[in-house]
């Protein structure tokens, strides 16, 4: 409510006159101080700048970007609204980036199969602020086919067994290596639970808590889905897709109608993401009686894999 922001914004205000008052900075301030001081520092000026994933940059972080550069330097952006799974408040303009003319639309995917690809567009499309925007950009479809996304939803406790007895049966049949797989979770929490069943079943595996991830190195990975942008895996298995965890469960206490669509939004495309991350084949898992509302979006895009 407006109260509500309105107390939260004097908290912030008074948080901010603390860190003045001791001269210390907030982790979102250093683009900020940057940018006031970038003038000072002769070695921080180059002819290109690349930033990539650049949706989820906020306005600081962009303008510090422009201050890198000589006067002449090129600055290339690249971005997919569609994964943009952190808060933004602006627009390119408010960041100081203007580019009539010299704006290209990408629509070819090369990642995905036309099954996953259809599947992750479906969801995009719920997410009416980001059609509005102008800013979603509908990909071509791909040339290449895959089997269809599977759902499979399973009894309390037994996902995590099911999911490893799974690549033990990809592993065997010699269709995958253990390095194609990845299990992408909403949390650490159930990445932990997936790890419990992988140590016991003895196979190799890197969690990205733990490690740099090598996607080469011969072992299933595990991450949460946030720690997968960018990344892309032949098999993907989105764990713990149950109401409670995508959407959190948090969403329930929100009363606030506007809030409350602007964090589903959030939350979808969060699992557009995870979904994107799937190159050939994509399981979702869930439990049963929980499944996330999201698979309701785009069950004519998935198949259901009994238990």
């Amino acid at each position: 409510s407006r109260d509500a922001r309105r107390t939260v914004w004097d908290i912030y205000s008074r948080y901010l006159d603390i860190l003045d008052e001791h001269e210390e900075n907030d982790w979102a301030d250093i683009p900020l101080q940057f940018y006031k001081h970038a003038d000072d520092i002769e070695d921080a000026r180059y002819d290109e700048i690349i930033i990539d994933e650049a949706q989820d940059l906020t306005a600081a972080q962009i303008q510090a970007a422009r201050k890198m550069l000589v006067p002449e330097g090129c600055l290339t952006i690249l971005t997919d609204f569609a994964q943009t799974i952190y808060a933004r408040g602006y627009n390119w303009s408010q960041a100081g980036v203007s580019a009539p003319g010299n704006t290209y639309i990408l629509r070819k995917n090369y990642r995905n199969t036309n099954q996953i690809v259809a599947a992750a567009t479906q969801l995009a499309l719920r997410n009416q602020d980001l059609i509005q925007s102008g800013c979603f950009v509908s990909p071509e479809a791909p040339q290449r086919n895959g089997p269809t996304p599977i759902l499979w939803q399973g009894a309390p406790n037994q996902e995590a067994r099911w999911v490893v007895n799974k690549i033990l049966d990809f592993v065997q049949d010699q269709l995958f290596r253990l390095s194609d797989f990845a299990i992408l979770c909403p949390s650490t929490d159930l990445c932990k639970t997936v790890i419990k069943e992988l140590s016991w079943a003895e196979l190799p595996y890197l969690f990205h808590k733990d490690a740099e991830i090598d996607i080469l190195q011969e072992r299933v990975k595990v991450m949460t889905i946030h720690s997968a942008k960018g990344m892309e895996f032949p098999v993907v298995f989105l764990f713990g897709i149950n109401e409670g965890t995508l959407p959190q469960h948090r969403l329930s206490s929100i009363t606030d109608s506007e809030e409350l669509s602007e964090q589903l939004e959030r939350e979808r495309l969060i699992l557009y993401v995870g979904i994107t991350r799937a190159a050939e084949v994509l399981y979702l898992i869930g439990t049963k009686g929980k499944i996330s509302r999201f698979t309701n979006e785009i069950g004519a895009f998935l198949r259901q894999e009994p238990s």
